[in-house]
Parts: structure tokens; C-alpha cells; sequence
């Protein structure tokens, strides 16, 4: 009996999760279409898009690549980059590992060319180096 009643805590606490998931992602949506174009709104984009990651990988890319053609348009790299990585981590979700490792190779070529060692050095590559093409 008592292991009935933990399942249904769990699911209830679970589905509460989620509803507040929903919630602020609802917000952030609301909050960029309200947004001038600029690394704000490219930020909360990226947001918008890892609130996706484990509820739908295409979402998550549809935003990260909003935020991508936004950053590229008012010339925020990190924007770019991070957008990259972001379609690279959706695509992994996806299961499509070519895309994730040519989208994570695109963004760290940008953070090369930002010079940014700290991020260039905690991207997602070597955990996933035996997917690599050949």
C-alpha cells in the first residue's frame, strides 16, 4: 500500500514539474516576441531552446537556430556559438550523432575565432570523440 501511494507522490510531483516547465517557457516565448532584436532576446531564445532538450529536440532546434540567424544578424558570436552547441546537443538527443558532432564542430570554430579558451575548452566533444566521421 505504501508503495502505491509513492507512485502516485511521484507522478504528482512529476506532473507539477512539468507544468511549471510549461509555465516559464510560456513566459520566456511571450517575453522574446516582445523583445527588440538584440543578445537579449538571442539569450532568452537559447533558453527557450534548452527548456526543450528532453521534451522535443526539433523545438529545440527550431529556437536555437532563431537564436543562430538573430546572433548572426546583429553580429553576437557568442550568440552563434552557443546556439550551435545548443542544435549540436538537441541533435544528440535526437539520436542524429552526425548532425550533433558537425553542429558542435561549427561552434567551436566560432569560439576559436573569439579566442574563447574557457568555453572552447568545456564544449561536448571529447565525450562523444568515437562518433566522429571517417
Amino acid at each position: 500500500m505504501t508503495g502505491r501511494i509513492n507512485i502516485i507522490l511521484l507522478i504528482s510531483l512529476c506532473s507539477l514539474i512539468a507544468t511549471a516547465q510549461d509555465k516559464t517557457t510560456d513566459s520566456l516565448k511571450k517575453l522574446a516576441a516582445t523583445m527588440p532584436d538584440d543578445s537579449a532576446k538571442a539569450e532568452v531564445l537559447l533558453q527557450i531552446s534548452r527548456s526543450y532538450f528532453n521534451i522535443s529536440s526539433e523545438d529545440a532546434i527550431t529556437y536555437a537556430a532563431d537564436a543562430k540567424t538573430l546572433s548572426e544578424k546583429i553580429g553576437y558570436n557568442k550568440g552563434v556559438a552557443l546556439a550551435w552547441k545548443n542544435i549540436g546537443i538537441a541533435h544528440y538527443f535526437k539520436g542524429t550523432h552526425l548532425e550533433a558532432i558537425d553542429a558542435w564542430q561549427q561552434s567551436l570554430m566560432m569560439y576559436e575565432k573569439m579566442q574563447d579558451k574557457r568555453r572552447h575548452s568545456q564544449h561536448p566533444r571529447q565525450p562523444w570523440g568515437h562518433l566522429r566521421k571517417k
